[in-house]
């Protein structure tokens, strides 16, 4: 049995995508949250705010980094709003709701690292976050806590415990500063393409097909 891991269209998280309009994230941001917005560094994550959102690191990190803003999107689940509201409470934290799909490219442009706060448990140990793929085809170096399904990708530094990951993601926005790799981390976007799958697909359906003509069997 050959396992698909999650993909993606890179052609949809475009660096041209991300030039047009780009203010308009931002602005929608400044609208909805009074506190200042200023060129501080920014971290980023998008998708869902469930229970197996790491709001313990989220509060560290966030209460670490003053001079680091942290922006959210995504639907906030009923069963950890009160965790939710907590980080609202911090002047570096901005959430930007729920947005559709198509202003993600947009999003993306803003961050300097996308990170994957994830509890480790029996949903996420095996959870293959389709996030990771964007991040990377938005040309961003991802932090993550440890996952097994990220542990062998390009570009994905994992952390064991907070401390850690506070450490890995000031480096990250260190060197992503002084050495910008967007378009090296893009171009490696694509071996992780639904196209390059799609032609990985079509070669193991051949390879099965071959060897079972060779054996007799017919296909």
């Amino acid at each position: 049995m050959e396992m698909i891991n999650n993909n993606v269209v890179v052609a949809e998280i475009n660096p041209k995508a991300m030039s047009n309009d780009a203010i308009r994230v931002k602005q929608k941001l400044i609208n909805n949250n009074s506190k200042t917005i200023s060129e501080k560094s920014v971290v980023g994550y998008y998708g869902a705010i469930a229970s197996w959102f790491d709001f313990e690191l989220m509060d560290f990190l966030i209460s670490n980094n003053p001079e680091i803003n942290f922006m959210v999107a995504g639907q906030v689940y009923p069963d950890v709003i009160d965790d939710f509201n907590e980080l609202t409470k911090n002047d570096n934290f901005r959430y930007l709701g729920r947005l559709p799909y198509s202003e993600i490219p947009k999003l993306l442009s803003d961050f300097d690292v996308g990170i994957i706060p994830f509890k480790l448990n029996e949903i996420t140990l095996s959870t293959n976050p389709v996030k990771v793929y964007e991040y990377m085809a938005g040309g961003k170096i991802t932090v993550a806590t440890e996952l097994p399904e990220l542990r062998s990708l390009p570009y994905v530094m994992t952390a064991s415990n907070s401390k850690l990951f506070n450490e890995l993601l000031n480096e990250v926005i260190v060197d992503a500063r002084a050495n910008p790799t967007g378009t090296k981390i893009r171009e490696a976007s694509k071996k992780y393409s639904w196209e390059n799958k799609a032609e990985q697909i079509i070669e193991l359906i051949e390879s099965k097909r071959n060897a079972s003509v060779s054996k007799g069997v017919k296909v």
